[in-house]
């Protein structure tokens, strides 16, 4: 996994969503680009909440986004969720990564024709069985008051540096206010559309990562 550019982790099926009636509407755009199961309507894959096979996904008739990582996310991932599969499904995963987390392990980048579209906290349950989303907490408004850092147009945050901090603002919380007790990191969220071409090139999309990875916190949104 290299340093600098985005690991592709997999597949979400899944639509926009539209922002849901207890989500902060000063905050928070009309329609939401996310990974979460809690707020869109994510189908799930085979064996995890993301396909390792983008035409899988597609299959769902939904949109499909894909989930990128920095290297140093991506390996705690990978550590976490093979973690995940030694306890529950036995010694062998100790040895050999369970298939959904395939694409992390090979160092996979992300598809030419992907868009990104900012950055997301995502919570990821046991054995990466569903996603959730700093978002299904509620703490659009608090982080916009406390941290002056507001979603973009799509519902992400412009910048992995914005995400970062706001990771780290969930963990100092009190327990009374904490968020739930998965594990909590930093994914890319990219669009796709149209069917994926047969030799894509990330160059490009990696390239448009390192501006915004780059960028100030006041950084202007990713490109559509």
């Amino acid at each position: 996994m290299t340093e600098g550019r985005l690991v592709l982790g997999g597949y979400v099926a899944a639509a926009r969503a539209v922002r849901m009636r207890w989500q902060n509407a000063e905050v928070l755009p009309r329609w939401l680009v996310t990974a979460s199961g809690c707020i869109a309507r994510a189908e799930p894959g085979p064996e995890a909440a993301w396909y390792t096979d983008r035409s899988a996904a597609q299959r769902r008739g939904t949109g499909v986004l894909a989930l990128g990582f920095e290297a140093e996310h991506a390996a705690g991932l990978v550590e976490e969720i093979t973690a995940d599969f030694v306890q529950t499904r036995g010694w062998r995963y100790g040895h050999q990564a369970p298939e959904c987390l395939e694409l992390l392990v090979r160092g996979a980048g992300m598809p030419a024709d992907a868009r990104l579209r900012g950055f997301e906290v995502i919570g990821v349950e046991w054995n990466l069985s569903h996603l959730h989303s700093w978002l299904c907490h509620g703490y659009e408004a608090e982080v916009a008051g406390e941290l002056g850092i507001r979603p973009n147009r799509f519902g992400l945050l412009d910048t992995h540096r914005q995400a970062c901090e706001v990771l780290e603002w969930m963990d100092s919380l009190p327990a009374a206010r904490a968020a739930e007790p998965v594990y909590w990191t930093v994914a890319a969220v990219a669009e796709c559309g149209g069917p994926e071409p047969q030799r894509a090139r990330s160059d490009s999309l990696n390239r448009a990562y390192r501006i915004v990875s780059c960028a100030s916190s006041d950084a202007g949104e990713p490109a559509s």
